[in-house]
């Protein structure tokens, strides 16, 4: 399955990324400082099929309920057009004074796609109605990506308006993941295998790698016995190939092995633990 990135995606997606930021610029006029690619396209190893197209969005106020839930309903109608959106909303003077986990303004994902279809049939935009600052700790991984390799739809080039993401905050951040799998107790899947690769990648590189990448490079970096782990998982993600079947032990032991090497803060086979949720809500991991 070919992999691709912003110069040379499929047009139906550069149209879809168009169509939102053109919408965004006559929705929220003046207010919208940037909108900003990152994710996987950003990358090159966007998979039409499988992959998010991921927005960091930059405004230079609060947004109203009314308009929080407007933007809800244009997403919905932007989303899956053709490939899944995620976008997230935020302050230029969060920006500016960096805090974490991060405020923020508006999400959209997937997940909440159909919570959103109901709202919106209800018209019921108190889900937008916050009370206090809603948090977001995955944004410390957006904003430091959209810097890594971000590319400008609209606005400043993303090193002049986002800031540099203290290290204890990115790495906090991507740590909750090699957490929640320390305590899992279940089988290891593809999703699990793919995300402790790439943090174990940042550890070893001080650099953001998509989910193939990280499995070309821990491929060689592997221990012979454990690698055919990584080549099936890059195989199922990329080429969407049956998935491997494996015995506990030969899980257990990657597992192990890469949290050993991301020094995971919880000790393997602790259970009780469910996977939070993703934004709107206090701050959150994925």
């Amino acid at each position: 399955m070919k992999e691709y990135q912003w110069q040379n995606c499929p047009p139906n997606v550069r149209r879809q990324a168009e169509l939102i930021t053109n919408y965004l610029h006559d929705y929220l006029g003046s207010a919208l400082v940037g909108v900003y690619i990152h994710g996987s396209i950003a990358l090159g190893s966007f998979l039409p099929a499988r992959s998010d197209l991921d927005l960091l969005i930059v405004v230079d106020r609060m947004l109203t309920a009314k308009e929080r839930f407007k933007l809800m309903i244009a997403f919905l109608s932007l989303h899956r057009q053709p490939v899944h959106v995620e976008a997230s909303i935020v302050r230029k003077s969060d920006m500016d004074n960096w805090t974490f986990p991060t405020p923020y303004e508006f999400h959209f994902s997937e997940h909440w796609r159909k919570r959103f279809e109901a709202m919106e049939a209800r018209e019921d935009d108190s889900f937008w109605q916050f009370e206090d600052k809603a948090t977001d700790s995955d944004l410390a991984c957006h904003v430091k990506l959209a810097r890594q390799a971000g590319i400008a739809l609209y606005g400043p080039e993303p090193c002049d308006i986002l800031p540099e993401v203290p290290h204890d905050d990115f790495w906090q951040s991507i740590r909750a993941d090699a957490d929640y799998y320390a305590k899992h107790s279940g089988d290891l899947e593809n999703a699990g295998i793919l995300s402790l690769l790439r943090i174990w990648a940042y550890k070893e590189l001080g650099e953001i790698l998509s989910k193939t990448d990280a499995c070309r490079w821990a491929e060689g970096a592997l221990p012979e016995e454990l690698r055919h782990i990584a080549v099936n998982a890059m195989n199922e993600y990329a080429m969407n190939v049956v998935p491997a079947r494996y015995n506990q032990s030969e899980l257990l032991a990657f597992k192990t092995y890469l949290l050993n090497r991301i020094d995971a803060a919880v000790s393997v086979g602790w259970t009780g633990v469910q996977l939070p949720s993703p934004p709107p809500t206090t701050s959150t991991t994925a």
